[in-house]
Formats: C-alpha cells, structure tokens, sequence
C-alpha cells in the first residue's frame, strides 16, 4: 500500500471537509431546483461506490469480504443512507444554520442530558470526545 506524504494528507483531509461541510448548503440549492433528498443521497451514494471501484480497479486490488464483513457493511450502508436523508431532507423544512446547529450539537446534548439523569458520569475524556 502507498503511502501519502504528511503535507498530502493534510490537504486531502482539509479538501474532504471542505466537500463535506458544502452538503447541506449545495442540498438546499438542489431542493429549491427540484431535487428531492432521496434523489441527492442515492446520487451521492452512486457516486461514492463508482470513485471507490475506480480506485480498487486502478491499483488493482480485489475487493475481498466475507460474509460476516459484507453482511457488516451493507448493514452500516443502510443506516449511513437512512441517517444522510433524514438529515438532508430536514434541510427542506427547516433553515440550513439550524439542521447543521443540531447535528453536530446532538451528541454533546446527548451526553449532557445521560449525566443530569445520572444514567451515566460525565468525564472529561468523554467530554472532548
């Protein structure tokens, strides 16, 4: 396996998140056009698994699973599908600052409200995670 250099990693991390953070605001634009959030995520999805072969062809590796691996990863597929169109299509009700606000706010909420009903301790690793 290749490995990238620290200043490509850096770049390809920080271009990966740039491409992630635009989302919801370029869905919001596709909904105003005519789109629908299942239209984006299974166009999203599409395109993911074309670049992800692309890949696996160009440095000819086999995609070897077995079955408890594949049965894990179309389980995990299902639910990060399930999870992309509930959050893009509360972009279609609700403002883009809003949707963003609590989903990324949701497991700090989460882990507040487990320690005030003493369902579990708030410590500080817990805290940064």
């Amino acid at each position: 396996m290749t490995r990238l250099c620290a200043s490509c990693r850096w770049t390809r991390v920080s271009s990966d998140s740039t491409a992630f953070a635009f989302i919801t605001s370029f869905s919001r634009i596709a909904y105003d056009s005519g789109s629908t959030p299942l239209t984006i995520v299974t166009l999203r999805t599409g395109a993911f698994v074309l670049v992800a072969l692309a890949i696996l062809l160009a440095r000819r590796q086999r995609l070897r699973l077995s079955r408890h691996g594949l049965l894990n990863s179309l389980w995990l597929s299902l639910t990060a599908y399930g999870m992309s169109v509930g959050y893009l299509s509360s972009v279609a009700f609700i403002p883009v600052s809003l949707a963003v606000l609590i989903l990324y706010t949701s497991p700090l909420l989460a882990g507040l409200m487990s320690a005030v009903t003493g369902r579990e301790r708030l410590t500080l690793g817990k805290s940064v995670a």
